[in-house]
């Protein structure tokens, strides 16, 4: 190669080390012009040795370890549903090992009505699940991962599937999400799915908001939770509603939930089956407020509720009956089982139940929904931070 132009004889020593040198480590790159500058030489070089190590880091095959093996049927024991009940849906979902075989099914009624998800999430962990080593980054291209099938129905992309996790030892609003796609389910038993959820795709969220300018996902300390949700709602930063979403019943098949890297030194330790709470610690462990507050909006929110709820609107909407008649055709409907006395001290039991509700929220909002929401709005004033933002 011929070079013109004069140089110092440190420079030439210079350009002749760094060619060497990029010959011996087999990188590919143009030797500059003579126009160049040292400086712009180790620019160069830098960048062209970070893309040939993350080129390196993608290519490399990534190392699987299961965290919760439902081959066990206990493993189940360690998980907890959490539907749209708790913000007055009528969703229902249950994790139940498969009599049989070596897996779990995740299967509920996943209705529109008030909500429009379903959920299962572990119990808290006694101690942070360590899941990448301390020096770990989001270019070692590691994340979670579930071996799973859709046995309920072929139609998986009418459906929002979201993985969840949690950096804090907290059941607060605030956790990370990510979503990922199920391909199509095979009915027969090899049929089965590895669905990779890398850590780098995880967004912070509140409820289905995500949160503008949230910290990327940070899993070096270890995660306190895992969890799965089947919505109608779209991840992002506002509420929106999957186009043509498929309500009803789902069934989703689970043999694994692990956690994947690709680190070509390998040094993940390995990483075993956390040690859960049982739900009496959990709810000992649980805040005051929330000890106060949790059986108050249970009350509120019991599932037959909601359920009478759904079908007084129904009633009104689909069949345009009053109050009235739809709960005269109740009635009807109870005396034709259990008889005409039995259905009309069912009606006045309830009638006196959902009366009571309805009072008693009136009086929670006036006495302390809305003066939280004034104090919560004036130290934003003060602090200058924006409020947090009303989920729909």
């Amino acid at each position: 190669m011929r070079i013109s132009g004069s140089y110092p004889s440190h420079s030439s020593a210079m350009l002749v080390w760094f060619a060497m040198f990029a010959t011996t480590t087999r990188i590919s790159w143009s030797f500059p012009a003579v126009s160049s500058s040292p400086h712009r030489i180790l620019d160069r070089y830098a960048s062209t040795l970070a893309l040939s190590s993350s080129s390196e880091t993608a290519s490399l095959e990534p190392t699987y370890q299961a965290v919760f093996d439902f081959a066990k049927p206990t493993t189940v024991n360690g998980f907890d549903r959490i539907d749209d009940v708790i913000m007055g849906g009528v969703s229902t979902s249950t994790l139940q090992s498969a009599t049989d075989d070596a897996y779990a099914r995740w299967f509920g009624n996943c209705r529109v009505d008030g909500g429009g998800f379903c959920g299962i999430r572990t119990l808290p962990f006694v101690e942070p699940l360590r899941v990448a080593s301390t020096d770990a980054s989001p270019s070692d291209g590691g994340g979670f991962y579930l071996v799973a099938r859709l046995a309920s129905d072929d139609e998986p992309q009418r459906r929002v599937w979201k993985m969840t996790t949690r950096v804090k030892p907290d059941r607060g609003e605030l956790l990370y999400q990510a979503r990922y796609h199920l391909e199509r389910a095979s009915p027969d038993a090899e049929g089965w799915s590895r669905v990779q959820v890398p850590f780098d795709s995880f967004q912070l969220v509140r409820g289905p908001r995500t949160i503008p300018d949230g910290p990327p996902l940070n899993v070096t300390g270890g995660i306190y939770q895992i969890g799965m949700t089947l919505s109608k709602f779209e991840l992002g930063a506002n509420v929106s509603e999957l186009e043509n979403f498929r309500p009803g019943f789902f069934e989703l098949q689970i043999k694994e939930i692990g956690v994947y890297t690709k680190r070509e030194d390998n040094q993940q330790d390995g990483v075993s089956k956390p040690r859960v709470l049982s739900k009496d610690e959990a709810q000992k462990k649980r805040p005051l407020f929330l000890k106060l507050v949790l059986p108050v909006s249970t009350a509120f929110f019991t599932e037959q509720s909601q359920r009478r709820k759904s079908a007084m609107r129904l009633l009104r909407e689909k069949r345009g009956l009053s109050r009235g008649r739809a709960i005269l055709f109740g009635l009807k409907s109870r005396s034709k089982s259990s008889g005409i006395i039995a259905a009309i001290g069912k009606m006045f039991c309830i009638l006196v139940a959902d009366s009571f509700r309805t009072v008693a929220r009136a009086v929670l909002q006036v006495g302390f929904v809305y003066p939280t929401r004034f104090v919560r709005r004036i130290l934003a004033v003060v602090s200058g931070k924006p409020t947090k933002p009303k989920l729909s």
